[in-house]
């Protein structure tokens, strides 16, 4: 029977992984809930790992891009995968990579907002706005005095 559990459990898992990049966490959360032991559970994710199928690193990077992607900031998405169970290691590549990238996408969002900034008053609300989205200050700092240029 716990053969039939293992191999239910590891096709469970297989199948979740076929939808989208799952990390380590939400992956033993979601077979934990369908009721599967502990030791099944582990025993399915280590399987996983071990043929590829399952990658924290891998699951940070396309998290991280694809958030990136719909304009969200790196203390944002940060905060995220901190709670998805994502190593600091991991978050810290994953966003290193994308790091040229950010100036840019605050711009794009302020863009996409099409604020008056001239006005004093909505370049402060755009600054929290950004900032809300998990740019840094000194991100949405720039970015205003980008778009301001424009």
């Amino acid at each position: 029977m716990t053969d039939d559990n293992n191999s239910a459990a590891r096709q469970l898992a297989v199948k979740l992984l076929a939808r989208r990049e799952h990390s380590a966490e939400e992956l033993t959360y979601k077979l934990t809930r369908r009721g599967y032991s502990p030791e099944t559970v582990e025993l399915a994710l280590n399987w996983c790992q071990q043929h590829d199928l399952q990658s924290d690193s891998r699951y940070a990077n396309a998290y991280a891009r694809q958030r990136s992607m719909r304009l969200y900031g790196p203390l944002l998405i940060q905060a995220e995968l901190r709670q998805r169970g994502v190593a600091d290691e991991l978050i810290a590549d994953a966003l290193d990579e994308l790091a040229d990238q950010w100036l840019d996408a605050a711009v794009r969002f302020l863009h996409k907002r099409n604020d008056d900034l001239s006005d004093f008053k909505q370049q402060g609300k755009a600054f929290q706005a950004l900032c809300r989205k998990g740019f840094s200050s000194d991100t949405a700092r720039r970015a205003l005095a980008s778009c301001r240029d424009d």
